[in-house]
């Protein structure tokens, strides 16, 4: 697996402008969702546009599995930017979501065919 810098770089910057967007709706969880929509987007994002792969099956699906947690943490973030609720709620389901990411690309890209 490697990373393509330049990708990797627009995928930051996405992210990047994306929390700022969601920050500035200026919602109750304004400073949770900046910072947590921009791990979590950048924490997708760079795996679906900056990583190449030796199995083209593995990047595929790993871009698939990206792209769809992608957009679950986008409609999270824009929802929790603009309601007003826990703090805590928040915390748990991106947390909870990211990690299950995480577990389900750690398990697409340990299999060997």
């Amino acid at each position: 697996m490697k990373i393509n810098a330049i990708n990797s770089l627009v995928a930051l910057l996405i992210s990047l402008l994306l929390a700022y967007a969601f920050w500035s709706l200026d919602g109750t969880l304004k400073n949770y969702v900046l910072v947590g929509s921009f791990f979590f987007l950048v924490g997708t994002l760079i795996p679906a546009i900056g990583i190449t792969h030796e199995s083209q099956r593995v990047l595929v699906n790993l871009r698939v599995l990206s792209g769809v947690f992608f957009a679950i943490a986008l409609a999270i973030n824009g929802i929790y930017s603009m309601i007003a609720a826990a703090p805590t709620a928040y915390i748990i389901l991106s947390a909870l979501l990211f990690v299950v990411y995480l577990f389900i690309a750690n398990t697409v890209t340990s299999v060997k065919q």
